[in-house]
């Protein structure tokens, strides 16, 4: 059973890898990185966040063998943040690790990141070039398209929610993006993507009601949306949906529970972002969320990256994110925007472009 278990596993990573190479890559380097975090014995509240963030990248990509070990040691350690790994714990994933990597190595192999170019940013190179620009400007302009397009990492991001929205049963959604024509410095971006796994869950686990709870409420079917841009403000991303909203009134009592601010909605956004601050009760907690980790370690990326989170959030009306991020530093460049358009289906990328 152990072994056609796993070979279920390799098969739908294989799958992950052939869809989104560059993103496959991107969570296995990302994986280690969080396995080093876990494995040293370091900052308790880290090793949780690090733990609580492997796991979701895990789930979302099909490595369930290291996702189901990562809830289960969550579960031992219960939501006291005194409590840490254990020597064995850690040993365990280490190992697991070493053994999924080693049979991924079949099929992942050395190869190097595909860099995608779109037909619309190749001419504005080129009238840039007839331009006759100084030459550190043309290549800073050289430069910037080597960085990962915004498109490409959003459509990612509207495939799991596409597909976290089937596995649990809130049925299909609608994605929209809009790319802005932005590219990230994929470096700079890694950790936050990694975190932005937390975003993406909450979405579905926490905001989409289901299908039943929806036409009860008058709602058809679920819209999510994804935007990024960049401008004299800085870089902006968000993600909005239309579902159940944020329950104030119970935040405000969680908050007061524990002694913390919560007389302005400033200070119950701030609430939600902190550890350990979760509205469910010990037995809601899901293999997805509910132990108020999460949201912590997306601050925590979002910081590191020199932004801000903003939360806009109704009963009943859905919730939107908003994060900044300072226009200074080698973070994003902005490329000729692709035509913005609605997925007319599930998950699916929109403002599709040419590609050279």
């Amino acid at each position: 059973d152990r072994a056609e278990r796993q070979q279920r596993e390799l098969l739908g990573l294989m799958g992950r890898f052939s869809r989104d190479r560059n993103g496959f890559r991107e969570f296995l380097r990302e994986a280690d990185h969080l396995i080093d975090v876990i494995t040293i014995d370091v900052d308790p509240i880290e090793t949780r966040r690090a733990l609580h963030t492997l796991k979701g990248n895990c789930a979302l990509f099909g490595a369930a063998t290291i996702a189901e070990h990562c809830h289960a040691v969550e579960s031992r350690l219960g939501v006291m943040y005194e409590n840490t790994l254990s020597h064995p714990d850690r040993q365990t994933l280490l190992e697991l690790w070493r053994e999924l990597r080693a049979r991924m190595e079949i099929f992942v192999g050395a190869g190097g990141d595909v860099i995608t170019v779109e037909r619309v940013e190749i001419d504005e190179l080129r009238r840039r070039a007839r331009q006759e620009l100084p030459r550190n400007e043309l290549i800073a302009s050289i430069e910037g398209l080597l960085w990962e397009p915004a498109a490409r990492r959003l459509a990612r991001v509207g495939e799991q929610l596409s597909s976290l929205a089937q596995r649990l049963g809130k049925g299909e959604i609608d994605v929209s993006i809009e790319d802005g024509g932005v590219r990230l410095e994929p470096a700079r971006w890694a950790g936050f993507w990694a975190a932005f796994a937390h975003v993406v869950r909450n979405a579905i686990d926490h905001g989409l009601e289901s299908p039943e709870e929806r036409i009860a409420a008058g709602k058809g079917r679920a819209r999510i949306a994804l935007r990024m841009s960049i401008g004299e403000g800085g870089l902006a991303l968000e993600l909005a949906d239309d579902g159940r909203g944020i329950d104030w009134a119970k935040v405000k009592a969680k908050a007061e529970a524990r002694g913390l601010p919560a007389g302005t909605r400033a200070e119950l956004e701030d609430a939600i972002l902190l550890d350990d601050f979760s509205t469910r009760e010990a037995d809601e907690v899901s293999e997805l969320s509910g132990r108020g980790v999460g949201l912590a370690a997306v601050r925590r990326a979002t910081v590191d990256l020199g932004g801000t989170i903003a939360i806009d959030s109704d009963l009943g009306k859905g919730t939107r994110l908003r994060f900044g991020f300072p226009s200074r530093g080698n973070l994003a460049t902005a490329w000729p925007a692709s035509a913005s358009s609605s997925s007319p289906s599930p998950g699916s990328a929109t403002g599709a472009r040419d590609r050279a």
